[in-house]
């Protein structure tokens, strides 16, 4: 099952129980004018200003009151609403002296010994270049582990960007909430999501069961899917 909504996150996650999700995995702006940066392809993604600043502290209370576990990219930005702990996860980009950053740094929830991911910024390009910021799959399956999740657990991703993260959960059959609040990058993020799960090579059999319903409203639009594909893969359909 996911669950795809365009709006404001903090609304959105006030609506959520406490404790209602397993995990948190999401990737906030960082407040450095990454959409105006020539070097992530300024270009190709249009320019809206969504990180001219970080978060406010609401959205990072709500994150730890909805989740049991979290893992948030670019940690290192939010130092001021983030508790210390020990279990960072690092992405050495196997590039070094490059006009962006060698690594970036993940904080989590977790106290047990920080790893790190090795993972060329090359690969990273062969799954498109969507978003200024979208990380590889690679190290969404690693705050998986990371975090303990197991299948049928639910991820939130309060700032969604392209869903990187919602693909990598389906393909490890783990129920999936996103929010974005651009419109641009919201449909980004659903066609990605729908290509994914009609694609049997990308996500496992379990994880092909979809159709969506569209609600709106002047400050919160969803779309949102649990139910079967067509008739023709509905042999690989289970429902949750």
């Amino acid at each position: 099952m996911y669950s795809l909504n365009i709006g404001d996150s903090l609304e959105f996650m006030k609506s959520l129980k406490d404790g209602s999700v397993s995990a948190t995995i999401t990737d906030p702006p960082y407040g450095i004018g990454a959409d105006a940066n020539p070097i992530r392809g300024k270009s190709t993604h249009h320019k809206t200003n969504w990180d001219v600043a970080i978060p406010k502290s609401e959205y990072f209370s709500e994150i730890f009151r909805v989740s049991k576990k979290i893992c948030i990219w670019g940690g290192n930005y939010f130092t001021e609403y983030l508790p210390p702990r020990m279990g960072w996860i690092v992405w050495d980009k196997g590039q070094r002296e490059f006009s962006l950053a060698d690594f970036e740094l993940c904080w989590t929830s977790e106290n047990k010994a920080g790893r790190i991911v090795n993972h060329p910024r090359s690969k990273s390009l062969a799954e498109g270049n969507f978003h200024p910021t979208q990380k590889p799959l690679k190290l969404i399956y690693k705050c998986i582990q990371f975090l303990g999740l197991k299948e049928g657990d639910t991820v939130l991703d309060p700032f969604m960007g392209s869903a990187s993260t919602g693909i990598a959960c389906l393909k490890m059959n783990i129920n999936f909430i996103g929010v974005e609040r651009d419109p641009i990058y919201f449909e980004i993020a659903k066609k990605r999501v729908e290509q994914a799960v009609l694609q049997p090579s990308l996500l496992t059999p379990a994880n092909t069961a979809c159709s969506g319903r569209l609600d709106s409203s002047a400050s919160q639009r969803s779309f949102i899917t649990d139910g079967e594909l067509p008739s023709k893969a509905r042999g690989a359909t289970r429902r949750r």
